[in-house]
């Protein structure tokens, strides 16, 4: 199990990329349960870091 430790170095390490990954999203609203654009987006991030999707 990951501990909570390693998980927050993570995101201290990707916060500039997740600023940008969430204004991304922002600056293209979709209507609930049809996002396909953020979906698309968070599936790339996902399987660039090793994520089955």
């Amino acid at each position: 199990m990951v501990q909570k430790d390693e998980v927050l170095r993570w995101i201290e390490t990707n916060a500039a990329e997740l600023v940008r990954l969430a204004d991304s999203i922002w600056e293209h609203p979709e209507l609930g349960f049809k996002e396909a654009y953020a979906s698309s987006l968070l599936a790339d991030v996902l399987q660039r870091e090793g994520f089955s999707v």
